[in-house]
């Protein structure tokens, strides 16, 4: 559940600031030796700085990656959100597009497997996850994306990070107010049907984002994004008010209570963790430590509450949706 607002990203580089941080590109390498008695000449390149040292091979060569902002990366790499499923031609046609305008980019798909127009989920989802990939990744969210007046197609540098998508709240939920650069798109689209943005905008924003070019070329700062704000626990002197945020393909129910949070609540105390009318006693290590079939609770490695059952379906078993009230109650 989440309530709907507009505010200002806490930062917008500037068309000057942003040239100062591109890195040089295009710089000559000398000519190095290696023990084989050959050589590497030099050459113009804008690929990134790469070191090869063995104990038979001493070589040593200075390349450069396109810029990206603050970050580099050995290969470029484009991540892909989406609601789409894999049945329909949807994926294919814009990974297709994206290699016929790179043939060398990585692609990895996060999911296609979220509910249709289910923003909550998909940010649970992206947040959980890009930080795992290498500083200056391309991340494409296409969910919900037709454009307009009041959700405009953007793109968003963040934390090492890109991602373009719209401006539907779903980055104020994926990134909080951690922005420090955003501007509105203000490239042509590569068809005249305004229904499949991703291919025909965001890949295209994408690419040239790979290729080097600063956002600041691909359209003018955007101050009054849209935010989306999660609903937070509540707190007073005994108990911690949570709610089921994510239900993930398991049916293991997350909450938004986190273990710093509980930890900081709990001042040693005993507890009980209440929810659709069954209760819980302890915090387990793993899901095997309770038997076969049996309820647990647990701090997964999202560092939220997790309801469990142990290869079951704690959801379905339970008839705990989305939504639903998790209470803890220090005794």
């Amino acid at each position: 559940m989440t309530l709907v607002k507009k505010f200002r990203p806490k930062a917008v580089m500037t068309n000057k600031i942003a040239r100062k941080q591109q890195p040089a590109v295009g710089k000559k390498i000398p000519t190095v030796s290696n023990n084989f008695g050959g050589t590497i000449s030099s050459f113009e390149t804008d690929f990134s700085i790469f070191a090869l040292k063995s104990a038979e091979t001493h070589l040593a060569a200075t390349v450069w990656l396109p810029p990206m902002g603050n970050s580099r990366i050995a290969m470029a790499i484009i991540t892909l959100t989406s609601d789409w499923g894999t049945s329909d031609y949807y994926l294919a046609a814009v990974k297709g597009t994206i290699l016929s305008q790179m043939p060398d980019v990585q692609i990895v798909d996060i999911s296609h497997h979220i509910r249709p127009f289910d923003l909550e989920s998909a940010a649970f989802t992206v947040r959980n996850c890009y930080r795992a990939f290498p500083p200056g990744t391309v991340h494409i969210i296409g969910i919900n994306t037709e454009e307009s007046v009041e959700t405009p197609h953007i793109a968003i540098y963040a934390n090492g990070h890109y991602f373009v998508g719209t401006d539907n709240g779903i980055f104020s939920m994926i990134l909080g107010d951690e922005m420090d650069e955003v501007v509105e798109l203000d490239i042509p689209q590569d068809s005249d049907f305004f229904t499949f943005s991703t291919r025909d905008r965001f890949v295209k924003a994408a690419v040239q984002i790979i290729k080097g070019v600063p956002l600041s070329s691909l359209g003018d700062p955007h101050e009054n994004l849209m935010q989306r704000i999660l609903f937070q626990p509540t707190i007073d002197t005994n108990t911690i008010k949570g709610m089921v945020i994510h239900i993930d393909a398991y049916e293991n129910l997350i909450t938004n209570i986190t273990e710093k949070l509980f930890r900081s609540e709990r001042k040693g105390r005993a507890f009980e963790i209440y929810f659709g009318g069954y209760k819980l006693y302890k915090i387990q290590s793993g899901y095997n430590d309770v038997g076969i079939a049996d309820l647990l609770a647990l701090f997964g490695a999202h560092g939220l509450l997790e309801i469990a059952i142990n290869q079951g379906k704690a959801a379905s078993l339970c008839g705990i949706e989305r939504n639903n009230s998790v209470v803890v109650t220090f005794l």
